[in-house]
């Protein structure tokens, strides 16, 4: 009875033991520190199951004369947004007994750059917003509006767009100076606008020979060019181009142009098709090349830059484009490159490839107005 009591107290501590290590390692996947591998990712989400047994076994016990051997199962795929993980430990009791324990989770695919939102209460919709309370591809500089409802931007003074604060799209055009007590009081020229937004930023070899006058617009390329784009129920698209600002201090930022394009919604099917930059020029070694997201944290194709685009129903934005003016085939990263997405060739604008299907000599669409 001795014999068989202190047996299964040894056992008991095991149990405990083995059950601290798989809550461990657990955690420590629970803790990948990016959605792709990297330099600088120790442990990337889809890189969980590249180990199923831990190379420190086997792992000699704190408090017994037993090692245990450690393993992880890692179901599903990296592009899953749920994958289901268990961890086994497995050790021999002092009788010759086989023992083991096996604890099991479900991991989500949530980008760590994005953490910081499990901090924040989950607003009643279940939208989980962005600075300013409100949806990420709502421009920086629109001013809130009905109580935090939505938000306008100010394009010009006689025309502004106003955003629903939740999904990002755009609501209503108006035709003034939008202010508080005119929206209030209908007098603002407010009609209502079913539309998306598609905005980023182009760098790389932005710039012309020198440095052009603060404010003024470099030379290449010259503007979004959207005759690929169907599906706007006959709308024309509108988009605004220029130099990148500082959104503190209003400055221009070096190298960096910014786009917002302002497009009609299909009611039954949202937009199709392709961006393109217009004005590159065709008589050098000028590729525009897509900044492509990896896959990954639960992004659509449509998030990720893949185009062309299919079926685009809500407002995107970090659209962003590089122009790349080596002499290869494929587009060359900058230095550092950037990070959790590659550069995949979108406009072939070398003199050897151009096409003016895919290098249109201008920007076509019509002016915010």
């Amino acid at each position: 009875m001795q014999i068989m009591l202190s047996r299964n107290a040894d056992v008991a501590k095991q149990r405990t033991e083995a059950m601290r290590l798989a809550q461990e390692r657990m955690e420590v996947m629970r803790s990948y520190t990016g959605i792709a591998s990297g330099p600088a990712v120790p442990l990337a989400w889809q890189d969980l199951d590249t180990v199923e047994n831990d190379p420190a076994n086997p792992i000699a016990s704190t408090y017994s004369n037993t090692v245990f051997s450690r393993s992880w199962i890692v179901e599903g795929a990296p592009q899953d947004a749920l994958r289901p993980v268990s961890v086994t430990v497995a050790w021999v009791d002092r009788a010759g007994e086989p023992q083991s324990i096996t604890l099991t989770s479900v991991i989500s695919n949530t980008d760590p750059v994005r953490v910081g939102a499990l901090g924040v209460a989950v607003p009643a919709d279940g939208n989980v917003r962005q600075p300013e309370n409100r949806n990420i591809n709502i421009p920086v500089a629109a001013r809130e509006l009905d109580e935090g409802k939505k938000s306008v931007y100010q394009f010009k003074p006689d025309l502004a767009m106003v955003f629903n604060n939740t999904t990002g799209l755009v609501v209503e055009r108006c035709t003034t100076l939008v202010s508080d007590a005119a929206y209030s009081g209908g007098t603002a020229g407010c009609v209502p606008f079913e539309a998306a937004i598609v905005s980023g930023f182009v760098t790389g070899a932005v710039l012309p020979t020198g440095t052009p006058p603060a404010g003024s617009l470099p030379t290449l390329p010259s503007g979004i060019n959207t005759d690929d784009v169907i599906g706007t129920s006959g709308q024309p698209i509108s988009c605004v181009y220029a130099v990148a600002k500082n959104q503190n201090t209003g400055e221009n930022l070096a190298g960096a142009h910014y786009y917002l394009c302002v497009v009609p919604i299909d009611a039954t099917s949202g937009w199709s098709g392709r961006l393109l930059l217009g004005g590159v020029p065709t008589t050098a070694n000028d590729k525009v090349c897509r900044i492509q997201f990896e896959l990954g944290a639960g992004l659509s194709d449509n998030q990720r830059n893949i185009q062309p685009y299919v079926n685009v129903e809500t407002s995107l934005d970090n659209q962003n484009y590089f122009i790349d003016n080596s002499s290869g085939d494929t587009c060359t990263p900058p230095t550092p490159p950037f990070s959790g997405a590659t550069l995949v060739v979108h406009q072939d604008c070398r003199a050897s490839a151009a096409t003016a299907a895919d290098c249109p000599g201008s920007a076509d669409n019509t002016p915010l107005q």
